[in-house]
């Protein structure tokens, strides 16, 4: 790497002000050309943070100034800058203020607005995990759960040809089947 980018980047690093790192890597990337995954290669840090320093630079003013003002911290920051626009930025903020939110609180609210999901209810538990897995390999079938705070995902794996693989995955549709006829049958009642 040249001098010049060396410099810059011996100047992020002393750099105390988020904001203006922010304007360091934004330099760096568009003016000099030097790509997300050199530039965290040269700070010593994953891309995925250089990226968050860098949507920095998205935030409007109203934001800024919030931060400067110390009414929120630069993790609020990071978490308003995934926001699409100013408008969602600005209103979030707003909220953020008006209910005095967490750090935790804030990345629910951002989550909502991007993708329309609340995080309510909770995780299946150890236990429930646990039996359903037993119960799926005394019937020759593989699960496994993933859950997240927007989605979960069932996979399930049986050995076998298509037969007897077929057969299997009919009766768990049957199964599923049977149990929407009855959720519609207890709806009605």
């Amino acid at each position: 790497m040249g001098d010049e980018i060396t410099a810059i980047f011996s100047q992020f690093l002393q750099e105390k002000d988020i904001f203006k790192r922010a304007q360091l890597l934004t330099s760096l990337k568009r003016d000099k050309g030097v790509r997300v995954t050199d530039i965290a290669k040269g700070l010593n840090m994953k891309s995925s943070y250089v990226s968050h320093i860098l949507r920095l630079n998205k935030l409007p003013a109203l934001v800024i100034d919030g931060y400067y003002s110390k009414a929120i911290t630069p993790t609020h920051l990071y978490i308003l800058a995934r926001l699409h626009s100013h408008q969602q930025m600005v209103a979030a903020y707003e909220h953020v203020l008006a209910n005095n939110l967490s750090v935790f609180d804030t990345e629910i609210l951002v989550r909502t607005v991007l993708y329309g999901i609340k995080s309510v209810g909770e995780y299946l538990s150890v236990d429930e995990l646990r039996v359903f897995t037993v119960l799926m390999r005394k019937v020759g079938i593989t699960a496994k759960i993933i859950q997240s705070r927007l989605r979960s995902k069932i996979i399930l794996e049986m050995k076998g040809d298509l037969l007897t693989s077929s057969a299997k995955l009919r009766e768990i549709m049957q199964l599923v089947e049977k149990l929407q006829a009855e959720d519609t049958k207890a709806d009605f009642l």
